[in-house]
């Protein structure tokens, strides 16, 4: 006579579904989490140089010269705070003037798919140049 067991634990099959499910959720979250990062990221450096470029502004209207511009300047000027000298990806931010009297703006050490949203984001007036992404992940445009 055959006794008939229940089994109460899980199977190795069981086992295994389960940590397949919860790695394919945790891979998913973790991409999304990641993109979602990086559009924060980029639409912080887009405010970041809408407050550069209305500083800026403000500091020509009293100022001729404008090679004495720099991140340093507008922020003793109380124009940006000292936040706004680096960008949220931990580089600088630098201000110069071209021979065109544009000011140009630099940003250090971006991730080449984030400098390439942002240079694909940042407006090109009918006076200035494409912004563009170095090889070194140096992000530059212009203020104009």
């Amino acid at each position: 006579m055959k006794q008939c067991l229940r089994q109460w634990g899980i199977s190795l099959l069981e086992t295994v579904l389960v940590v397949v499910v919860s790695a394919a959720v945790l891979l998913v979250g973790i991409r999304y989490y990641s993109q979602a990062r990086q559009q924060y990221r980029v639409a912080a450096t887009l405010k970041q140089l809408d407050r550069i470029m209305v500083a800026s502004n403000h500091w020509h209207r009293g100022h001729r010269d404008a090679s004495q511009l720099s991140m340093d300047e507008l922020v003793d000027s109380g124009l940006l705070i000292h936040e706004d000298s680096g960008n949220v990806w931990g580089g600088s931010v630098v201000l110069a003037e071209d021979d065109k009297h544009r000011v140009l703006v630099t940003m250090t050490s971006l991730p080449s798919k984030a400098c390439q949203v942002l240079a694909g984001a940042w407006p090109s007036g009918a006076y200035s140049e494409a912004p563009k992404c170095k090889d070194n992940g140096d992000w530059q445009g212009d203020l104009a």
